[in-house]
């Protein structure tokens, strides 16, 4: 009885390390497209602000008015 306590005991914690791992592995392989994801929204989104910010003349002055 002790013997298959340990055994299915064995086998949950081999389970459970090979989740953690295949996990670990998948992540490091989504890092680059996380990022890249990630930095093409900030891009939006600063361009965006910036546009918002700067504001062209409706007039161009007196070098047109004559």
């Amino acid at each position: 009885m002790l013997q298959k306590i340990c055994n299915a005991m064995s086998v949950a914690s081999f389970v459970m390390s090979l989740m953690v791992v295949t996990g670990g592995g998948i992540m490091y392989m989504k890092r680059v497209e996380f990022m890249n994801n990630m930095i093409l929204t900030l891009q939006d989104q600063m361009v965006d602000v910036i546009q918002n910010q700067i504001k062209m003349p409706n007039v161009t002055g007196p070098a047109l008015l004559k």
